[in-house]
């Protein structure tokens, strides 16, 4: 039997880009950086605990959870936040607000 899937309160991720006061929100466009930079890929923030819809593959534990990214070829990127964690990585690097309707990654999308 599965386990049942944990519901994050809406207040659970509270998380910002580096080096500035902008909260990472469902939708963002931001720019990951991968192999020490060289490689830069528009992505957009996919999942976010506690405002996505719960899904089974981003549960980790009640005191910690997994966020991602998303990028145009529909890879996804995963992230695991635990809520002492204040700020994200420096290889993500926010660029705009969502300036559509984004619903990100569907409680029954696969993540390989």
């Amino acid at each position: 039997m599965a386990e049942p899937l944990i519901a994050y309160p809406t207040d659970f991720f509270d998380l910002t880009y580096r080096a500035t006061n902008t909260k990472v929100l469902l939708g963002d466009h931001v720019l990951f950086m991968r192999w020490f930079g060289l490689v830069k890929t528009p992505c957009r923030v996919c999942y976010v605990p506690g405002v996505s819809p719960p899904h089974r593959e981003m549960q980790y534990a009640k005191e910690a959870a997994m966020w991602a990214i998303d990028d145009e070829k529909g890879n996804v990127y995963t992230m695991l936040y635990v809520p002492t964690d204040k700020f994200i990585t420096k290889r993500i690097v926010f660029i705009r607000r969502a300036d559509d309707e984004y619903s990100g990654l569907s409680a029954n999308s696969r993540i390989e």
